[in-house]
């Protein structure tokens, strides 16, 4: 069971968070392992020792982790102590929830006639809020959108934005956020200057803050791997002053659990030389996909990190790649991608077979606008 309901509160253990209607609260795997047990054990009381067992087997924790679980669950719920209308405390004894717990499956398919209305919602959407972007950006975004709904999304109220909540409170322009598996940390990139930016990670339960690269670079969108113990992300080799980009783009990685001791100078993953890769996407803890480009063809291609083996995923006929995501649930990637007529549409690529859908999409031409001439600099996915 990855998502469940607690009275009016939505509990996604994927992510590790707590939705109400108007907040989300990020907790530890731990505090939600507790939770799961008694929710699976509603109106019971729950021992003390099961709880332990269950949540920490084998090993011994302070004698009062428990009892800080518990605290934090009734935080987040607007619970305390004294009031008990959540979760109950029984002396010497255990816990036990009080609220009703709702099993439902609220996943839902999403037809294709809707993936039109979508697009073209949103389009408008996006276009009223940021007139100076580009249509290029544009469909990006579009892009991950459409692929996100139909890896089947949860339908509910509580699930959907209603507020934007400030997660870094600096002057610097920050970029490219990814949250972590566990949803414990986001990473981002800090700019700082022309070609110099910075890696950083924010904990999102005790709102530190850790820069995690040594050295100032053009750094692309850090990606998680899906143990949550590496960053992998695209590296300009060479920067004029002026963020105009006089090299190609590695792929470098570093280790998350080293650089929030101490800040770390990346490795290369893989060099560039004729070309340059850009937008990496995890596939697993061994493999990383991503997009290679030469100035004339680009495709989408892996790479083993345990042999260096490199395999082709997808050669798309006569189109651009613009975006790439992955879908860890499906097992495929999402190609966003346009053609020299500038039409636009999706290429699904089941990374275990190789077979591969085309959706086309349907833009509304008053939202269109001209895409600027090919460049490295300017239309090419970091």
């Amino acid at each position: 069971m990855t998502e469940f309901f607690v009275g009016n509160y939505r509990v996604d253990m994927t992510r590790s968070q707590i939705v109400a209607e108007n907040d989300i609260v990020s907790m530890e795997p731990k505090v939600l392992q507790v939770l799961l047990i008694l929710a699976e054990n509603q109106g019971e009381v729950v021992a003390h020792e099961t709880i332990l067992s269950k949540v920490w087997p084998d090993v011994v924790v302070a004698p009062n982790a428990l009892q800080r679980c518990i605290a934090q669950l009734r935080k987040a719920f607007g619970d305390d102590a004294k009031a008990q209308q959540v979760i109950a405390t029984h002396p010497k004894v255990g816990y036990s929830l009080l609220v009703n717990v709702d099993w439902r499956d609220t996943l839902v398919e999403v037809k294709e006639p809707e993936l039109e209305q979508v697009s073209a919602a949103t389009l408008s959407k996006a276009k009223a809020a940021y007139p100076q972007l580009g249509a290029l950006i544009l469909l990006i975004i579009i892009g991950v959108l459409l692929f996100t709904l139909i890896s089947t999304q949860p339908k509910n109220d509580a699930g959907q934005f209603s507020r934007l909540t400030p997660l870094t409170t600096t002057d610097n322009k920050e970029f490219y956020a990814a949250f972590s598996p566990d949803g414990r940390y986001v990473a981002f990139t800090r700019f700082t200057g022309p070609c110099k930016r910075q890696l950083w990670a924010k904990d999102l339960i005790d709102n530190r803050e850790y820069q995690l690269t040594k050295e100032e670079a053009i750094y692309g969108p850090p990606a998680w791997s899906p143990d949550g113990k590496q960053l992998a992300f695209s590296y300009v080799t060479q920067c004029n002053g002026q963020e105009v980009y006089d090299g190609c783009r590695d792929i470098r990685a570093l280790s998350f659990t080293l650089a929030k001791n101490s800040q770390q100078l990346p490795r290369t993953l893989l060099a560039c030389k004729e070309q340059s890769y850009v937008a990496v996407n995890w596939l697993s803890d061994d493999k990383i996909a991503f997009v290679t480009d030469d100035g004339s063809v680009n495709q989408v291609q892996s790479l083993s990190l345990s042999d260096g083996k490199i395999t082709s995923l997808y050669l798309p006929d006569d189109k651009r790649i613009q975006a790439l995501t992955y879908s860890v649930r499906n097992g495929k990637l999402a190609v966003t991608q346009h053609d020299a007529m500038q039409n636009t549409s999706l290429a699904f690529v089941d990374v275990a077979s190789g077979e591969v859908e085309q959706l086309q999409l349907q833009i509304p031409e008053n939202l269109l606008e001209p895409f600027p001439p090919y460049s490295r600099s300017s239309t090419m996915p970091r």
